[in-house]
């Protein structure tokens, strides 16, 4: 964290700009003195250049003019001593303001309060390389209240009116390796100065505040203090952006050819609104059998198909385990092409929000199996496909993923090995054993 000790603001108004600008008498005097020698020693210099001064007169007329050099340094120093202490110093104090830190600073930096720097950039022009070195910084921990004082007065002492201390309390600044100064606050600690009562501490927020008083090489002290403060704000973490995962060419022309585009390769809005693509059964009021079959537009049953993938199957869509939108005979097609026994998950193009898995066993046979979308809300789809029988002898998800390594391996059947018992001998003698 930086404290900066920034440029005074020229702009403002309430310093430069009064309806009746006041005469200070004392600039006058010392300016018209300083003036007055100025104008003695230019003549003087202009006539002994001129050739005005005869040769055993010009030692004496030079030591004149060393002279009268000395005495306008001094005069141009007491009227630049009078600018820039009384003045200056005057404007100085009217403009100052509490620096307040950015909630930025307060939040990037919050997990490294245990090494603080200060840093003062510029002020070299004001001697402050040399002069601020091995001066301390006071480090508080106060409340708003005090902080919000500190908007009005930066002169306001805040150490005996707070009820934590920070330890170390203070730093000392030293000149950096190229300009400027820093001080460093080695592992800070919180301190009570006494004992607290609950509520001070669960209802009262805390903010870190630096004390600088620096003295410039013209006599100007510079007062100041940063205020850290830290305003409650909803957590901004959130979960991470996931990129999408990207349809395959071969996905969208499917979508595309169910679209049923024109010669152009436009497609009508019509056809997404109104098209039927799927049927769905729906049952009667009053009837758990009897019902009848609707037809589903295409924008019904895509969006009802992203909604059962974002709701059942995110993570095995998001990793590439579903092909999705196929036909079935794309589908076998697909599955022929691969050597070992394969399966392939997809969206059936004719019935409403149903899942289909097409599957090659190890003897070349291919058949296809559904599921309702509410089916998946007893058992998650990579569940069944690793516990149901019917894909017990699967090896591979289309392309080429291990069935049991993408979805975690399967349960190992419990088979019942029969107890191996003794032979007869064994049990004739146990008579004989036990008998007396």
């Amino acid at each position: 964290m930086s404290v900066v000790m920034s440029e005074m603001d020229m702009e403002s108004s309430s310093a430069f700009s009064p309806s009746e600008p006041d005469i200070d008498s004392a600039f006058v005097s010392k300016h018209n003195q300083s003036a007055e020698i100025y104008q003695s020693f230019k003549d003087d210099v202009d006539a002994l250049l001129a050739g005005k001064i005869a040769a055993h007169d010009q030692s004496a007329f030079i030591q004149r003019i060393l002279h009268k050099s000395e005495s306008l340094l001094i005069a141009f120093e007491d009227e630049k001593q009078h600018l820039m202490g009384d003045v200056l110093l005057a404007w100085a104090i009217k403009q100052q303001r509490a620096s307040i830190g950015t909630l930025w600073t307060q939040q990037l930096h919050y997990k490294q309060l245990d090494t603080i720097h200060l840093q003062v950039l510029g002020g070299s022009a004001f001697g402050l390389d040399n002069l601020g070195e091995g001066v301390q910084v006071q480090c508080y921990l106060i409340t708003d209240e005090t902080a919000k004082q500190l908007l009005n007065n930066a002169y306001l002492e805040i150490f005996e009116s707070e009820e934590f201390a920070i330890e170390p309390p203070t730093g000392t600044f030293q000149k950096k390796d190229t300009r400027g100064l820093r001080a460093k606050f080695d592992d800070m600690r919180v301190a009570k100065k006494a004992q607290l009562r609950r509520d001070s501490v669960a209802t009262k927020r805390y903010c870190l505040c630096y004390s600088i008083r620096l003295t410039t090489n013209c006599g100007i002290e510079l007062v100041g203090k940063k205020t850290i403060v830290e305003t409650p704000q909803k957590n901004s973490d959130g979960p991470s952006i996931v990129q999408p995962r990207m349809f395959t060419m071969n996905a969208k022309q499917h979508l595309i050819n169910r679209l049923k585009p024109n010669q152009q390769g436009f497609i009508q809005l019509d056809n997404f609104m109104k098209t039927p693509v799927a049927e769905e059964y729906q049952l009667k009021k009053s009837s758990t059998t009897d019902g009848e079959w609707k037809l589903v537009p295409f924008y019904e049953w895509f969006l009802k198909l992203a909604e059962v993938v974002n709701k059942y199957l995110y993570s095995m869509w998001y990793d590439g385990l579903i092909f999705g939108f196929c036909s079935k005979e794309d589908a076998e097609n697909l599955l022929r092409s691969i050597p070992r026994s394969v399966l392939l998950v997809r969206f059936s193009d004719i019935e409403y929000a149903k899942i289909k898995i097409s599957v090659k066993d190890r003897n070349g046979e291919i058949r296809h199996h559904w599921y309702e979308h509410t089916d998946l809300n007893a058992r998650s789809l990579s569940s069944e496909l690793l516990a149901n029988q019917r894909f017990a002898q699967i090896d591979l998800i289309y392309p080429d993923i291990d069935l049991e390594v993408a979805l975690g391996g399967r349960e190992k059947p419990r088979i019942r090995v029969p107890r191996n018992l003794e032979d007869e001998i064994y049990f004739d003698n146990q008579a004989a054993a036990t008998s007396f």
